[in-house]
């Protein structure tokens, strides 16, 4: 129990820093998902920090592609917890883990749906910097279909105005270096929404192709990489006898994964319109 108001009813899954576990509310039944700390790191303060950040942005951002947050507790067994709505599906990296790499057809909808997330998110002024396949859960709803929710803001930028710093110290290599654009690998404290616009190519390559942009022996390999090699092409990589991809579908994802900021679409929402004419069927 959480201060005698959640029932914890099962284990979701763990992470590096923590887990996720399903749970009731007592006073109504309602379903939820609960993101704890591990025991180890529960009460050590950059810890909690990291996870209030988490639930200070998702709260903050009005968007049906984002998790939503309803409470966020501090008890004293568990430590912070952040409540969140219940989802039932699959992150897309179980998704990929599972089948490989998604058609075409089928990735319209789900980028589409990510890029409005994080269009919302930025609209808030609100960078996520940690996008990657599994942080992105592919929700079935009781239709049949499948809605998009961006998860983990945990490595989040906010706004300095509002009177917090940017974590760019002991959380500043948190996110996944194949996700990740040069320039947040060089000076993550200075990114900007760009930043989650290569991470949104990065992610949609390995949709696509079943691989990352870059294929590399080690980290330091990747990080090599990506500060001197542009991206691998989507058609060079993809899996014999598949079926190219059109042209626009390439140079969209170019762009995203361009070296340099300046070169890719400026924001989420003019990637949105760029992928909506890209894939016209």
């Amino acid at each position: 129990m959480l201060l005698d108001a959640y029932e914890i009813t099962a284990d979701i899954g763990h992470g590096g820093m923590g887990g996720v576990f399903a749970a009731r509310r007592v006073s109504d039944g309602l379903r939820v998902a609960i993101k704890l700390l591990r025991p180890e790191t529960r009460f050590l303060p950059d810890a909690t920090e990291r996870l209030r950040r988490e639930a200070i942005a998702a709260s903050r951002i009005r968007s049906k592609h984002v998790a939503q947050v309803i409470e966020v507790l501090d008890d004293p067994t568990h430590g912070t917890a952040v409540v969140f709505e219940y989802l039932e599906g699959e992150t897309l990296e179980d998704r990929l883990k599972r089948d490989g790499q998604i058609p075409l057809k089928e990735c319209r909808g789900l980028v589409e749906q990510m890029l409005v997330g994080l269009a919302e998110a930025h609209d808030e002024q609100i960078i996520h910097r940690d996008l990657k396949p599994g942080n992105i859960f592919l929700e079935r709803r009781a239709d049949g279909t499948i809605s998009v929710k961006v998860l983990d803001f945990g490595v989040v930028k906010l706004p300095t105005q509002e009177g917090f710093e940017v974590l760019t110290q002991r959380w500043q290599s948190l996110g996944t270096f194949s996700y990740m654009p040069p320039e947040q690998i060089r000076t993550p404290s200075k990114v900007d929404a760009r930043a989650d616009l290569y991470a949104c190519g990065a992610v949609i390559f390995r949709m696509l192709t079943g691989q990352p942009p870059h294929r590399a022996r080690s980290v330091g390999d990747l990080i090599l990489q990506k500060r001197s090699q542009p991206a691998r092409k989507l058609n060079a990589v993809l899996p014999a006898k598949t079926e190219p991809l059109p042209a626009s579908v390439e140079e969209f994802v170019d762009k995203l994964l361009a070296m340099e900021p300046h070169m890719r679409y400026q924001s989420a929402r003019q990637a949105l319109e760029a992928w909506r004419l890209a894939t016209v069927p």
